[in-house]
């Protein structure tokens, strides 16, 4: 039932890796960060309310004691997550946005042994240093001076955070018996009504008024690629494996994203990022075969 729960993120990660390709796409068409991820999560809770209606109505119906976790989840582990991550593109740079971001597996590690009691041991935060490190290399961080500001260092350290809380509410909800489908379509509803504040849907409309037709075709295929199906098949992953794994093996996400990077733009990968990936996988598979691969 393990490798159900792994496959399951593993299959996560690499679909919101696509988002790379999508984003440019969408930049090119005038939109911001923040209106990419208001469309996703508008798209995500229409499409996730729409396939309870159709399955199992029963589904929609939560307790009213249980909507902090999907206000938590939808607020801070998706629209206050994207809000800092964004704020720190705008500060320093998109390389050390990511470093930063790829905090977030280690902060679930901590969190995860605080509120679910999961034991970690000294090869745990090893497996996660090696991982952090190898996307430290991927970034490309250290391939010019750069100077980061404090303001754009703490809020970078806060996008890992939301990132990570992500994990844990979600987690939480697993526990308290809800489904999938469930803990997504309210997620992405409390995530849609956050991220409306931080996002100009006069821009957005001009975006609908431009591409007509082929723009909404467009909408719904990011929705579901990159939001609908990942979401949902990393919150079921959450039922087999342990929060702390599950926030590992997202470190595949950068790897992922640099292989459509080269398939899509030719994009070569230097040195660097080839022993950035090897730190990575070689994280992933001691993580995962812990008895046959000692340190």
């Amino acid at each position: 039932m393990r490798w159900r729960g792994i496959t399951a993120v593993l299959m996560a990660a690499v679909m919101w890796a696509l988002m790379t390709i999508f984003i440019r796409i969408f930049n090119e068409n005038g939109l911001s960060a923040m209106e990419i991820v208001e469309i996703r999560a508008l798209g995500a809770t229409i499409l996730f309310f729409a396939i309870l209606l159709v399955q199992d109505r029963k589904k929609l119906y939560v307790k009213w004691r249980d909507l902090w976790c999907f206000f938590a989840t939808g607020t801070i582990g998706v629209a206050f997550f994207n809000f800092c991550y964004f704020k720190t593109v705008e500060t320093t740079d998109i390389a050390v946005a990511a470093v930063l971001l790829y905090t977030a597996p280690v902060f679930v590690m901590l969190f995860s042994a605080i509120l679910f009691r999961e034991k970690l041991q000294k090869r745990n935060w090893l497996q996660a240093g090696l991982a952090f490190l190898g996307c430290v290399l991927i970034s490309g961080v250290f391939s010019q001076n750069r100077i980061i500001s404090l303001t754009g260092f703490l809020v970078g350290l806060l996008s890992g955070i939301g990132y990570a809380f992500y994990t844990i509410f979600s987690k939480v909800a697993v526990q308290k018996g809800y489904a999938s489908l469930t803990i997504m379509a309210y997620t992405f509803l409390f995530a849609s009504v956050g991220g409306a504040f931080f996002s100009s849907f006069h821009n957005m409309k001009n975006y609908f008024v431009g591409t007509g037709a082929k723009g909404l075709l467009f909408c719904i295929i990011v929705s579901i690629v990159t939001t609908v199906l990942p979401n949902s098949l990393y919150t079921y992953g959450l039922r087999y494996i342990e929060s702390s794994r599950a926030g590992m093996l997202t470190f595949v996400d950068p790897i992922a994203a640099m292989v459509f990077a080269f398939v899509y733009f030719g994009e070569k990968p230097p040195l660097m990022t080839l022993v950035g990936v090897g730190l990575i996988l070689f994280s992933l598979l001691e993580k995962n075969f812990e008895k046959k691969l000692p340190i």
